[in-house]
């Protein structure tokens, strides 16, 4: 978030993403997030915000990929894009009513993503 020389600053530091002043020392990110979980990662509750104690959590990979920005589905969703596909909607139109990219409507019907769900 705050090197911009690094690869990922453009999707972070560079549109305002930042990490709480009080996270600059590790002993109170420590007191405020707790010890990891075993198979989590930091995330962050609301991606249009930063790095604070009321916007982050421990999370495993499924959760971090349902909650990324490109995609915003619920499990209806899911099923729902999946049945419009399958009856011959178009992946543009089925973007612009769930409010994500043609690429997560192709992730979704292809089962790149949320391959759990039927």
């Amino acid at each position: 978030c705050q090197v911009s020389s690094r690869p990922d600053y453009p999707k972070y530091g560079a549109v305002g993403i930042t990490v709480c002043d009080r996270w600059n020392e590790f002993a109170t990110f420590l007191e405020d997030m707790g010890e990891r979980p075993d198979g989590t990662t930091i995330d962050r509750i609301d991606n249009s915000l930063g790095y604070f104690p009321e916007n982050c959590r421990w999370a495993t990979q499924r959760e971090q990929t349902r909650n990324s920005s490109t995609a915003k589905l619920d499990i209806a969703a899911v099923r729902a894009i999946r049945a419009a596909s399958a009856a011959g909607e178009k992946g543009a139109v089925l973007a612009d009513r769930f409010g994500v990219t043609t690429a997560t409507i192709s992730h979704v019907v292809l089962r790149k993503t949320w391959t759990d769900v039927e």
